[in-house]
């Protein structure tokens, strides 16, 4: 496959992605593993995207591990204010979740 070819592949496959994500459709597990990738590749924009349309569309008890997730991503991103908004969905969605609860205590005060 030629590298156009592979690229025009990937980009298919990433419009699915969000497709998936913007339906309510994609599982945690792709989830992860798409936007692991997009972190690896420091497409973080890209990663928070992501997150954020998946939040807006999907109902999971496991939500509050997305949100923190997303919360590293924008730590990363050196976007406190919504890190500390993604962390706090997390707390607010399972207040014994110590994950979130550590990460919100690491970043600098409002």
């Amino acid at each position: 496959m030629s590298e156009n070819n592979a690229t025009t592949a990937a980009l298919a496959a990433l419009q699915q992605v969000f497709a998936m994500a913007n339906r309510g459709t994609l599982n945690e597990t792709d989830l992860a593993m798409v936007a692991t990738t997009l972190v690896e590749a420091s497409n973080l924009p890209m990663a928070s995207y992501l997150y954020e349309t998946w939040l807006a569309n999907s109902r999971s008890p496991r939500a509050h591990v997305i949100y923190a997730d997303f919360g590293d991503v924008l730590v990363a991103s050196n976007e406190p204010d919504r890190a500390r908004s993604a962390f706090q969905s997390a707390l607010r969605l399972n207040p014994a979740f110590e994950r979130a609860r550590a990460a919100l205590a690491k970043l600098p005060a409002a």
